[in-house]
């Protein structure tokens, strides 16, 4: 359900809208929509016609899974500093009749909607052009992950496995169980089969339309040897037999993160059989990314490597200041890798070498660790870093365009997704529960 809150919305609209939420919150999320305080100072109130400009890019489709580097073409993201457009957090009410709210994975965009999962195990869709929730699928098991989206279907990986949702209504298409789950492996449609794996230590390939098995293979019966002072038995938990993470694919192959394993397997898409393994000296949490017949890997043992795609050779690696834990990003020829402290490092993705390295001009903007991947478009890097903070840099001088604290003592960790005009963004509270979890939308100033 969703209650609208607009700086001068009108009272009985408001008063009804909370009164309906309160009867359907019982078994659904709702999502409140509210403007940043900075961004209600600096505005007047706007319908969502009048925030659309001759500026506003085209809804982008479907994303072309098997392309994905973190650069975005034909976009207009802000250059100068934005502001918050809208805000929804998730929040449902318990068996107590208590008002609580549920972190929320990433999300996925196609077509101006938002598709992202909460921990309380729903699936929502949500329209990014005039915030309102399409619909709900509660299935009552946790994703930690954000949905993948194709013309057709929503996918997603839970602890009860891998499930497709008909993308108009959300109705169950199909359901793949894997014992102990698939939670943390963003499942990847490429063609007509969709990617992923789960934590019994086996990759799927599965008929997208359908579901069915087209191949499994087994990464638990040749894992290596534990790298020193990485012990996969650490990384794991509860009773799962491996904790595969971050994945790609391009079509020919599908390569995968195994985080207590501290390795990438790279798999044949059409015959499921093994084509090659790379293990690193710690573990690996983001999807590798695949760019121009390599492949980028960062792992926990402080380096960045650059493999060959075909045969899983190293070709280089480069050593950081600490442990890694972001996706890189690739376009033209140079790697853009955010690190903890809200630091950017770019690299020749040919040798390796370092170009430049961006810091924070704050001292208070250093102290956060940093996941994600970053958005590279317009001659700038957009990323966000767990202080809170969302920066966008210059890539051809290292220098800060802007940064942005949408949330008060909320953290960022996440990737940002983007319709080619608005960026948006996960949030989550901190240990001490200050803050928010909600997804957020910035832009240019209407």
């Amino acid at each position: 359900m969703l209650e609208r809150v607009r700086s001068t919305t009108s009272l009985s609209f408001n008063r009804f809208a909370v009164c309906f939420a309160f009867v359907l919150l019982l078994a659904n999320p709702r999502f409140v929509q509210s403007q940043s305080p900075e961004n209600l100072k600096q505005q007047s109130p706007v319908t969502h016609h009048e925030q659309s400009n001759e500026k506003a890019a085209k809804p982008r489709g479907v994303p072309d899974y098997s392309k994905i580097t973190g650069f975005v073409a034909n976009a207009n993201l802000p250059i100068e500093q934005p502001v918050v457009l809208w805000q929804a957090t998730s929040e449902t009410i318990d068996g107590k009749g208590k008002v609580v709210s549920y972190s929320l994975t990433d999300a996925a965009i196609a077509d101006g909607i938002l598709y992202f999962g909460d921990g309380k195990g729903a699936v929502i869709a949500f329209d990014a052009n005039d915030q309102s929730d399409l619909w709900t699928h509660v299935h009552g098991k946790r994703s930690s992950t954000e949905p993948s989206v194709d013309q057709d279907n929503v996918y997603f990986g839970s602890e009860a496995g891998i499930t497709a949702l008909r993308r108009e209504n959300g109705k169950l298409i199909w359901h793949h169980a894997v014992e102990k789950g698939a939670g943390e492996t963003m499942p990847i449609p490429v063609g007509e089969y969709v990617y992923t794996s789960g934590y019994n230590g086996r990759s799927y390939c599965l008929n997208r339309a359908n579901g069915n098995v087209v191949w499994e293979h087994d990464f638990v019966e040749d894992a290596p040897p534990d790298p020193p002072e990485f012990a996969g038995a650490s990384a794991r938990f509860q009773e799962i037999l491996a904790r595969p993470r971050g994945a790609a694919c391009n079509g020919k192959l599908f390569i995968q993160s195994v985080f207590d394993q501290s390795r990438v397997i790279a798999i044949n898409c059409e015959t499921g059989k093994r084509s090659w393994s790379f293990q690193t000296g710690g573990w690996i949490g983001p999807a590798p990314t695949i760019a121009d017949g390599r492949v980028y890997v960062s792992s926990q043992d402080t380096h960045l490597y650059c493999l060959n795609l075909e045969t899983g050779a190293l070709i280089w690696k480069y050593k950081s200041q600490s442990w890694l834990a972001s996706r890189a990003a690739v376009h033209n020829g140079i790697v853009y890798l955010p690190h903890h402290g809200g630091k950017l490092y770019q690299f020749n993705a040919e040798t390796g070498e370092l170009i430049r390295m961006f810091q924070p001009p704050d001292e208070a903007d250093r102290k956060g660790l940093v996941y994600t991947f970053p958005l590279i478009s317009q001659k700038t890097a957009y990323f966000s870093s767990g202080s809170g903070v969302f920066f966008a840099v210059n890539i051809e001088t290292g220098e800060l365009r802007w940064k942005l604290r949408p949330l008060k003592d909320s953290e960022f960790f996440g990737a940002p997704a983007t319709d080619g005009r608005q960026i948006f963004v996960t949030s989550q509270k901190r240990n001490d529960e200050e803050g928010e979890q909600a997804i957020i939308a910035i832009g240019a100033a209407p």
